[in-house]
């Protein structure tokens, strides 16, 4: 070959080169798009839960318990992290001695009362699911004779706190502190299931009693 053909040759390359380059870029981004990645399939199985419930309560142990919950979907290891970490559940202390402060009496403490003083408490991460009245004279609040009910129930059983008193994630935090409020009465039947007031007596019969 001819010093002259080695000349055209290299200068015909060269041309070619920046040419050569964007398609060598453009087959790596198409290879790149037909190689799958592996699923992440524990974010995909991501969802809101449920963490642990948190009592505050006065020394005879009546008062409520709140379930709170994640405020995201979230992992199972991230729901581990959440469930351990100090920093976000370090209010509960807090809370447990500002309720004994604030209230007198929280045997008889209104259930949307309590709700308004514990939005004031928590972490960004987790939310409350829903609240319940607890303790054994609280307990016992709820299941007074109820006349409008035959045969109504006088007690509660602890294992499916039918007739307790309860108020859900939107009563909690869509209620102001104004306006119409909903008792709810778990596990219990129309029309006794809510009310627009705390009745303190039984909302369902002996024979309606969850076994």
């Amino acid at each position: 070959m001819s010093e002259d053909e080695k000349i055209i040759r290299w200068m015909i390359l060269a041309k070619l080169s920046p040419v050569l380059f964007i398609m060598l870029i453009v087959f790596i981004g198409i290879v790149k798009g037909c190689v799958s990645e592996e699923p992440d399939i524990e974010r995909q199985n991501a969802r809101q839960e449920s963490i642990k419930d948190v009592y505050v309560v006065d020394g005879g142990y009546n008062g409520f318990r709140i379930r709170y919950g994640t405020a995201d979907k979230v992992t199972e290891t991230e729901w581990g992290n959440i469930l351990v970490a100090d920093s976000i559940w370090q209010f509960e202390e807090q809370m447990q001695k500002d309720a004994l402060v604030q209230f007198d009496d929280l045997l008889h403490l209104d259930i949307y009362e309590f709700a308004q003083f514990a939005k004031n408490y928590g972490h960004k991460d987790i939310t409350m699911e829903y609240i319940f009245v607890s303790g054994p004279e609280k307990r016992n609040l709820y299941s007074r004779p109820n006349p409008k009910i035959k045969n109504s129930a006088e007690w509660i059983d602890s294992n499916t706190n039918q007739g307790l008193l309860w108020i859900d994630h939107n009563d909690i935090y869509f209620y102001d502190g104004k306006g119409p409020k909903t008792y709810r009465y778990y596990k219990c039947s129309y029309p006794f299931d809510t009310s627009a007031t705390d009745e303190r007596f039984s909302h369902f019969s002996e024979d309606q009693r969850v076994r």
